[in-house]
């Protein structure tokens, strides 16, 4: 998590020293900076990308150059991007840093850890892919809307389901600024993995006031009847569209809107 932060600073600080470096192959392996790119009009400085990239619909036409987890460093090469845009270092990606250096291109990680660090992702690719006037409009847009966002103290628990069968559930930085604006609280514990394995067990002893989930109501269903008899309260139900809600881009913004309303909205209603 380190070298992510470190990467992050490295970004800002070359915003802020007036860095005039600016990329025109560019590789995105990660789909939320691939909506990025698009979102400050950079598209024309995109070459490939990877399967998961599949928003803005444009997005489909790019070459690909593996799934995210995989990446071919042959596939990649043959583009000659001048700057490649990942998530996270991975083990893969560590291993591709010589090679890259080597071919003298610039590897460089986005990810935001909070709602307010999207719209500085998007100021930082504005410097390095020249389109800083989209960038700054584009970025003052999604401020003003994060601080149109109620975050009220956060007083309830919120599950967030990745997974049923078995059951999985979110303990993301990203995710827990995304639930404090809507006057919740991750009932994982801040401590645990981001991705935490559940038991049955936990849920009883320490029931969620929320669940949180992008399955359909019939596919809660079976664990919903689980918990009935031993809950006195039924959790309530938030439904969140997973491309929105998972990936750190511009429809966050979106998701978290939604999901604050219908806080708001079951809150009214008791």
């Amino acid at each position: 998590m380190q070298v992510i932060r470190r990467w992050l600073l490295v970004s800002v600080a070359l915003l802020y020293c007036g860095s005039s470096a600016a990329y025109e192959r560019v590789i995105s392996l990660a789909p939320h900076i691939t909506e990025l790119i698009y979102a400050i009009g950079a598209e024309d400085k995109l070459i490939a990308t990877v399967n998961s990239s599949d928003y803005p619909p444009a997005a489909n036409q790019l070459p690909r150059v593996g799934d995210g987890v995989s990446i071919s460093a042959e596939a990649l090469l043959a583009y000659a991007p001048d700057l490649v845009l990942a998530w996270q270092p991975t083990a893969q990606l560590q291993r591709l840093e010589s090679v890259l250096a080597q071919s003298q291109i610039t590897l460089q990680y986005i990810q935001p850890q909070s709602l307010t660090e999207i719209p500085q992702a998007a100021l930082t690719l504005g410097q390095w892919l020249n389109r800083v006037e989209q960038a700054e409009q584009i970025s003052a847009e999604w401020q003003q809307r994060i601080a149109q966002l109620p975050a009220p103290p956060p007083h309830t628990s919120a599950l967030i389901l990745l997974n049923i069968t078995p059951l999985y559930g979110l303990n993301d930085p990203m995710l827990n600024d995304v639930l404090r604006h809507c006057g919740l609280y991750n009932w994982i514990p801040a401590d645990q993995p981001v991705m935490t394995a559940i038991t049955l067990e936990q849920l009883l002893q320490h029931p969620a006031q929320t669940l949180i989930s992008s399955d359909t109501l019939d596919e809660l269903a079976p664990l919903l009847q689980l918990l009935e008899p031993f809950y006195s309260q039924s959790p309530h139900i938030l439904f969140v569209n997973a491309d929105h809600f998972y990936r750190a881009g511009p429809r966050l913004i979106e998701a978290t809107e939604a999901l604050c309303a219908q806080v708001q909205a079951q809150n009214e209603a008791q």
